[in-house]
């Protein structure tokens, strides 16, 4: 059985849970979980700043994705922009699902 998702019902495969994992984990700001501070990355406050600082991003991202999600070997992460003009951006993930050695890619936004 798969996580609840988000806005209702359960996720129905192992991909979108991935997916959804992913995306709490960028997303959340640090601090918020009482009994685990580090958890998340703030990806929200990168999004008025410069192209450059996006690379402290990736990096965070890539710890985080490393220490909470055990199910997935992250291969590729970048963000992408989707509007630039309203400082919108999402994220390209590349990973090899662990348990059956298969390579996906999902977008987060």
């Amino acid at each position: 059985m798969y996580a609840i998702k988000l806005g209702g019902g359960r996720c129905q495969n192992v991909l979108d849970d991935i997916q959804q994992s992913l995306r709490i984990i960028i997303y959340t700001p640090k601090g918020v979980r009482i009994y685990d501070p580090d958890y998340g990355c703030d990806a929200l406050a990168y999004i008025d700043r410069p192209q450059w600082e996006m690379q402290r991003l990736m990096i965070d991202i890539t710890n985080q994705v490393a220490k909470y999600e055990k199910r997935i070997q992250l291969q590729e992460i970048y963000p992408q922009l989707s509007d630039i003009k309203n400082g919108q951006f999402y994220i390209k993930a590349t990973f090899i699902l662990l348990s059956d050695k298969t390579l996906h890619t999902v977008t987060i936004n």
